[in-house]
């Protein structure tokens, strides 16, 4: 059998669902309220013109949840806001709207793009010293996020983008490349587990059947931690696998 949870293990899973009932409230009051009932570690960034959410007053949120799992509604928020969240070393979550891009581009040579895009949202992007000159593109894109839009451009000639591992340089390479520095690294998750497989049913005479029950790999795909991972991982090469017995995630990537 296994051992019955302690009080405060049963607090930490508490303090995991939250209930949320807002109307048109800014965006940072929201998240500020979502850090201040759960204690975690959740910073503040910039909306895409640069300005610090504290003092954006535009970004508003109206939403109404219950009892749902503060990762989650998080990104939920977010998402009603057009911005996003994003996890850092240390479990530090930030929120943040990415800047954004719009481009017209004729035959243009693939370098110069990254450059302009490197300028316009003050990222570190270098390119692997293997891609040579002569891929061109030609795309349109309007108001789009400035790694959307970076991982459009490289992924239309073949290339991939990587982030380092300190988040602060993305590289821009040859997928062939780069399986050759593919390593893998087990990650035990201490506080954090699958969603619940508990579904709230309704019994009435009207309400017939039984519900289904959540599998595992249904669970895994609501997994918020592992989504949010899954969106700096390198497309195509990253890979992320959930071990149910060690309650463990196995990351693949350079």
């Amino acid at each position: 059998f296994a051992p019955a949870a302690t009080a405060q293990e049963e607090g930490v899973e508490l303090k995991r669902l939250i209930d949320l009932d807002v109307e048109d409230k800014p965006l940072y009051a929201v998240v500020n309220y979502i850090r201040d009932l759960t204690g975690e570690n959740i910073v503040l960034g910039k909306n895409k013109d640069g300005i610090p959410l504290e003092q954006d007053k535009n970004l508003r949120v109206t939403i109404k949840l219950e009892g749902a799992y503060w990762e989650t509604a998080l990104k939920l928020v977010c998402e009603k806001a057009g911005a996003k969240v994003e996890l850092l070393d240390n479990n530090i979550w930030k929120v943040y709207q990415p800047p954004e891009v719009t481009l017209a581009l004729e035959n243009a040579d693939v370098r110069v793009v990254v450059d302009t895009i490197a300028r316009i949202s003050g990222k570190n992007i270098v390119i692997g010293s293997d891609v040579g000159e002569g891929r061109r593109v030609t795309l349109r894109v309007s108001n789009l996020p400035w790694l959307k839009a970076l991982k459009t451009v490289v992924e239309s000639v073949g290339l991939t983008v990587v982030v380092g591992e300190d988040g602060l340089v993305y590289r821009i390479d040859d997928p062939a490349n780069l399986k050759k520095e593919l390593v893998t690294e087990v990650i035990p998750l201490r506080y954090l587990t699958l969603p619940s497989d508990y579904i709230a049913s309704i019994k009435n005479e009207l309400v017939k059947g039984k519900s289904e029950v959540p599998t595992i790999k249904d669970r895994i795909k609501e997994f918020t931690l592992i989504n949010s991972l899954k969106e700096v991982i390198s497309k195509d090469l990253g890979r992320i696998d959930y071990d149910l017995t060690s309650n463990s995630l196995l990351i693949t990537d350079t």
